[in-house]
């Protein structure tokens, strides 16, 4: 991660077609770390974070360039809130009717208490 809180304040490029859109609070040194993958005008968000986290990295997405609506997938690594509990508030954002939520087969059961999968 960079030196210097001041800029965690924006999107990080990674490489190119790579974004850390993650946050950092400070009080608990915790860090939401999403990250944004973009390839054309589509991109894949992978751990979107927390519910407390979701105006901060949804900012940076913004600040990506990238519009809510060209979200093709959501990518969970596992179940724990610090990744999934924003899953509601991002899936409403995107309003894209073919939005995919990846994740391993047995976090579904836990990810249907953020969000209920079809």
């Amino acid at each position: 991660m960079p030196n210097g809180l001041k800029e965690y304040g924006r999107p990080i490029k990674i490489t190119e077609g790579i974004y850390w859109v993650g946050f950092y609070e400070e009080v608990t040194n915790l860090h939401c770390n999403p990250y944004l993958i973009v390839e054309g005008d589509k991109a894949v968000l992978i751990d979107a974070g927390s519910r407390p986290d979701f105006a901060t990295v949804m900012m940076k997405i913004l600040q990506t360039g990238i519009d809510p609506d060209d979200i093709a997938a959501l990518i969970y690594q596992h179940f724990d809130p610090d990744l999934c509990g924003s899953m509601p508030n991002v899936v409403d954002m995107c309003e894209n009717k073919d939005l995919r939520i990846l994740s391993d087969a047995s976090n579904n059961i836990f990810i249907n208490y953020y969000f209920f999968l079809v």
